[in-house]
């Protein structure tokens, strides 16, 4: 270990490579986490009901424009700002909601209640579909960049 960085030394074909991870992880990663930012924003759902005034719900691709790849805790991470993802990607129950009074538009009409029985939501995972679809071309990638770092 050489100035606190992980190496790898292997002989290969009679010659000693050494391969710098951080160094190499980093850039994958960097290259992976905008092709799947840029294909998780492509599959976000957009509800394009919400947002009209005086509509309390978050504007229209509110969730998509949210995902982001960022630093976190020291790791680059995919993100989302937006707490609700969680209800979207893994649905909800059918459930009461309760308020005093609760405001919302059923019908292009802004209706007033103090309770509310809420249909649930359906699972939309996909985060999971992209990753599926992804999964060779960010491993490949990583091949990529390993070899190169190989030949280098």
């Amino acid at each position: 270990m050489a100035g606190g960085m992980l190496s790898l030394a292997t002989k290969i074909e009679g010659k000693m490579w050494a391969l710098e991870f951080p160094v190499l992880v980093r850039a994958w990663a960097d290259s992976a986490g905008e092709l799947l930012v840029e294909r998780l924003k492509d599959a976000a759902p957009v509800n394009k009901n919400a947002g009209g005034d005086p509509d309390p719900q978050p504007p229209p691709g509110t969730l998509r424009d949210s995902i982001a790849f960022n630093v976190v805790d020291g790791a680059k991470v995919l993100v989302t700002a937006v707490g609700y993802a969680e209800f979207v990607i893994n649905s909800t129950q059918p459930h009461l909601i309760e308020g005093s009074p609760l405001a919302f538009f059923s019908g292009g009409e802004q209706v007033f209640a103090t309770n509310v029985e809420h249909p649930g939501t359906q699972a939309n995972p996909f985060h999971r579909k992209v990753w599926e679809a992804s999964r060779d071309e960010v491993v490949g990638m990583l091949r990529v960049a390993t070899i190169r770092n190989l030949h280098e």
